[in-house]
């Protein structure tokens, strides 16, 4: 006993299941998702269209080494993507490369080295790009788009470690005010790692200036008072201290006037009862040479203070890994420590007296007292830390409160843990990077309950992070696809929007590709969100890295008489447009690789690349050449509801396309797979499996060839088996979505 259905299947919301989920047709996502989708992307609707090729837009400086792109945008309408690499940054700015006047290509120098690629972190500000490294931080500054400078950030005012507290260890200074200065120790407190970082020394004995007293009267000129730890002294002779304490940290102030004959003491603040010396050069552990950057305490030159502070940041404790800003304050992270500027002024590290718009350091203490290893910060609602053991977050006692000394808090939130890499900001949350790479987390802070919740939502393709993430980037506009360079150089994307519970998985596959980096900047022009690639191929024999750009996703110039101009589903490619031409010659970035051309809106046939050029079929106005991109889908097995069949066939499939040309389709049979030395008859009879979706009408052809759009019936000749799959191929150029897959299953019963 036998019988055929329909299986309607008219959304594709789940994207590419692991190989441990093809039995789970009990699931929901079962029901939506592929066994295989590759090079295809799930769009916010819930269909499938093809993925974008990429654009060839220049080889880095030395193909050598490898890069690291860093997106730096300066305001809605202004960004870069710098791409840094054999010791220069260049410049990315809407598609191309800066020039200088000549049309040369545009670059600075930059500190950084290749060891240095992995773990660049930045932050911008404005003008400004705060970048950390395994070096000493830098300070990018935009000037104009061919004017930039590089210096080292380092603030003059900290930013410093614990207190001494070993009384035999002290610093003696020779000099108090701004300027040179010898510093002699006791105990060996110096380091030759020291030199160029910043150390902060106290007053060495609080009890030689007196605190300041509205009722003292008749004071002299050049008297010191302290008032809420600062010094001052005064500058008129024998007048009242007055009723008015002094509180300001810059220049003279008076206490005010009783009458109009009768003025209250001036007072000049002198300083805050300590001040800093960034050192210069080192002689021994007992003596360094520097500069006084705020002027110290006198007592300091009277005899040696053990109330000092040793620099936070050098080359033996280590340099800031992480940077980022938090809220109005820039911030920098090490291991289990944070350090945090004075609100609005990212230069100023002085803790002062804890007040509110002071700097800020803490270290994280685990409540098990186990060490913390900070890995990521991204601000999403709070400041959010990933460690290697979970994560956390900084806030004040309310998210709402701003953060301030005396009441920032870091709370463990969950338990996941991460891998160093950089999170990414999506709607509403933060996609991280487990502990094991492996992994992908979305985290969500709650600001009304004040609470972070975080979720796996690799579970169903878990196969894709086999050699686990190694960057990622958010194509927010106008899909919402994260797209992942993975460990291996291969690329996979995840569409992602909670709110319609769409988390859709895709593999891309690519020939002669392997990923290295890459970042995603605002779109300006378009309102499309600009991927970028630092991609590895070897061209003629040769290793290259090329910065690449995703090419934009096909929409028809006209929707009512669709064609395919202007798709662009090719890799590493380039457009020629203007007069008819049949040479190509700027391809010397291809030389001798295949080919794919789309030309005037229709295929033409693949060629090689000899001598950066080739041969057209025919003249043509519009060209993309470029690597071919195979587009790939296999449904998962279908049976139909009620039935305990044990072999079925599939005879029918409806197709439901939008805006379509070429494709093909067939019933999945993994016997009847083409080997690996596949001979020609093989490869023949393999070609003439397939059911052309879509005829394109060969290569010959008067204008562009219109795409399709609708809903098909067709015959596929499948094999009775097992399990019942479709599978689906674009191995051209040109576009595809697909709407809707709904085969037609004939089956036999068991008695």
């Amino acid at each position: 006993m036998g019988g055929r259905g329909l299986i309607d299947r008219i959304t594709f919301a789940g994207g590419e299941m692991g190989q441990k989920l093809v039995a789970r047709a009990d699931t929901a996502k079962y029901q939506i998702a592929f066994e295989k989708q590759e090079n295809f992307v799930t769009l916010v609707e819930g269909v499938v269209t093809r993925a974008p090729g990429t654009r060839f837009v220049l080889e880095v400086k030395d193909s050598a080494q490898r890069g690291r792109l860093l997106p730096f945008r300066v305001s809605s309408s202004d960004y870069y993507t710098l791409v840094i690499n054999g010791g220069v940054t260049r410049l990315v700015r809407e598609g191309g490369f800066v020039q200088n006047p000549n049309t040369s290509i545009f670059e600075f120098s930059v500190p950084w080295v290749e060891a240095d690629m992995a773990s660049l972190r930045a932050a911008p500000a404005g003008n400004l790009l705060y970048v950390t490294s395994l070096q000493k931080p830098q300070k990018l500054t935009r000037n104009e788009h061919t004017d930039w400078t590089v210096a080292v950030y380092a603030p003059d005012s900290g930013p410093v470690g614990t207190k001494n507290l070993d009384v035999a260890v002290t610093v003696q200074a020779s000099a108090v005010l701004p300027g040179a200065v010898t510093l002699t120790g006791a105990g060996s407190p110096f380091k030759a790692e020291w030199v160029g970082s910043v150390i902060r020394i106290d007053d060495r004995d609080l009890s030689l200036t007196p605190e300041w007293s509205a009722s003292e009267t008749g004071i002299q000129v050049s008297v010191r008072r302290r008032w809420n730890g600062n010094v001052y002294e005064t500058t008129i002779d024998a007048r009242d201290a007055g009723p008015n304490a002094p509180t300001h940290t810059e220049g003279d102030v008076s206490s005010g006037v009783s009458d109009i004959n009768h003025a209250y003491q001036t007072w000049r603040y002198l300083h805050s009862g300590y001040g800093y010396v960034r050192i210069d050069a080192f002689t021994n552990a007992n003596s360094v040479t520097g500069t006084i950057l705020s002027r110290l305490p006198d007592s300091v030159t009277t005899g040696g203070s053990f109330r000092w502070y040793p620099p936070a940041w050098n080359a033996a404790d280590g340099w800031p890994e992480l940077v980022t800003f938090v809220k109005s304050r820039l911030g920098f992270f090490r291991g289990d420590r944070i350090w945090l500027s004075a609100v609005d002024d990212p230069d100023d590290h002085d803790l002062g007296l804890a007040d509110d718009d002071n700097a800020i350091a803490l270290r994280l203490r685990a409540p098990d007292a186990s060490l913390v290893e900070i890995k990521w910060a991204l601000p999403s609602g709070a400041l959010i830390l990933g460690t290697a053991d979970g994560e956390w977050v900084l806030r004040g006692p309310n998210v709402f409160d701003p953060l301030t000394p005396k009441t920032i808090g870091a709370f463990p939130e969950t338990g996941e843990g991460s891998t160093p890499h950089v999170p990414v900001r999506v709607d509403g949350g933060a996609m991280f990077v487990g502990k094991t790479g492996k992994r992908m987390h979305y985290g969500k802070y709650d600001r009304q309950k004040q609470l972070l919740e975080t979720q796996e939502i690799s579970v169903t393709a878990r196969h894709i992070f086999g050699e686990g993430v190694a960057e990622m980037a958010w194509q927010r506009d106008p899909h919402r696809i994260l797209w992942m360079a993975m460990a291996d150089g291969t690329l996979a994307s995840a569409t992602f929007m909670p709110e319609q519970e769409i988390i859709a998985f895709a593999r891309h596959p690519r020939m002669n590709f392997f990923v290295e980096n890459i970042a995603a900047i605002p779109g300006v022009e378009s309102g499309v969100d600009e991927v970028y690639m630092i991609v590895r191929r070897t061209i003629a024999g040769v290793t290259k890295r090329y910065v690449e750009q995703l090419a934009d996703y096909f929409e028809p110039e006209d929707a009512d008489d669709a064609t395919a101009i202007g798709a662009w589903f090719v890799d590493c490619g380039l457009r020629v447009t203007g007069s008819p031409r049949t040479t190509i010659t700027q391809l010397v970035h291809l030389e001798g690789q295949e080919v794919a051309v789309f030309a005037d809106g229709a295929m033409q046939n693949r060629k090689i690349v000899v001598g950066g050029a080739i041969q057209l079929d025919r003249p043509s106005n519009d060209i993309t050449v470029g690597l071919p991109v195979r587009g790939y889908l296999r449904d998962l097995p279908r049976n139909l509801q009620g039935t305990s069949a044990k072999q079925k066939r599939i005879a029918e499939v409806d197709v439901h396309i939008l805006h379509a040309g070429g494709g093909k389709i067939r019933a999945y049979d993994p016997e009847n797979l083409l080997p690996a030395d596949a001979t020609a008859a093989q490869i023949a009879d393999d070609r003439d499996s397939w059911e052309d979706i879509v005829e394109t009408g060969g290569y010959d052809y008067d204008a562009a060839p219109p795409l399709m759009t609708g809903q098909f019936r067709m015959n596929v000749e499948g094999s009775v088996r097992d399990e019942a799959q479709l599978e689906l191929v674009c191995d051209d150029a040109m576009p595809f979505t697909l709407l809707g897959l709904s085969p037609v299953i004939e089956i036999e019963e068991d008695d």
